[in-house]
């Protein structure tokens, strides 16, 4: 874990303290680990965007206060059931056996500090809809340059055509200047025909990013063996655009 914090901390700066919870603990027998913000908050001093919710590590980071004293800002899981993790720093894991659970950590930490939305898939799996849009949705847009979030197009929030977008494979984007810039292209999610809860929007995709390519890291799967140290160009990038300012880029 200092590994990973070590790791992110060359991407931005705060002045904040970031608290992360980790629990060591049983989870689904497919689930290697999971994490996100404790809280999310919206209209505070400094927020670039109203009525937008960001994660509490990047809210304060922006407002430069501390918004819930020493609570944590992140939670996150690890799955103590899991026997093939490979605990080393080394980047050493058996090939097709063991799982890096440094890289886990990395990508983990990832979802509490920003890459991750409010978007969510209804009840009866009809809809896709959200309360405020998460500062990550503001920049997601179709293949054709429709945001997601803009309400005066036929992508209206809590709508079944919203749940189209989010389900289009290999058509859903994140569009922002610093993450253009630092990958010389948009960087395309993760959106399977079928929404799976977890996976979804929240990542990048498997299959444009392979295991190898520079921007593998944030994908919804990591496969034995696979070792990633470095966070990649498009989370560089999107960052500074969500407002972390990263010092490396």
């Amino acid at each position: 874990f200092e590994k990973a914090g070590s790791i992110w901390e060359k991407v931005f700066t705060t002045d904040q303290t970031i608290n992360v919870q980790v629990n060591w603990t049983p989870l689904a027998s497919n689930v290697l680990g999971s994490a996100g913000a404790s809280n999310y908050y919206a209209n505070f001093p400094g927020a670039a965007r109203l009525n937008t919710f960001y994660p509490i590590a990047l809210a304060e980071k922006i407002a430069h206060k501390n918004f819930n004293g020493t609570d944590p800002d992140i939670v996150a899981r690890f799955n103590s059931d899991f026997t093939n993790w490979y605990k080393g720093v080394d980047g050493l894991p058996k090939a097709g056996k063991e799982y890096d659970l440094l890289s886990v950590v990395i990508h983990e930490l990832g979802h509490g500090l920003g890459f991750i939305g409010q978007f969510e898939l209804s009840t009866d799996k009809t809809t896709v809809g959200y309360g405020y849009p998460g500062i990550f949705d503001q920049f997601m847009e179709t293949k054709a340059g429709v945001k997601l979030t803009d309400t005066t197009t036929a992508y209206k929030n809590n709508s079944a055509t919203l749940l189209s977008a989010v389900t289009a494979q290999s058509s859903l984007f994140l569009n922002a200047p610093n993450l253009v810039a630092a990958n010389k292209n948009k960087g395309m999610l993760y959106s399977p025909k079928t929404f799976v809860d977890g996976s979804s929007i929240y990542h990048v995709d498997q299959y444009n990013y392979p295991v190898g390519d520079p921007n593998a890291l944030m994908t919804p799967q990591i496969a034995p063996g696979e070792v990633t140290r470095s966070v990649g160009p498009i989370v560089e990038g999107f960052f500074k655009d969500m407002g972390w300012y990263g010092s490396s880029i």
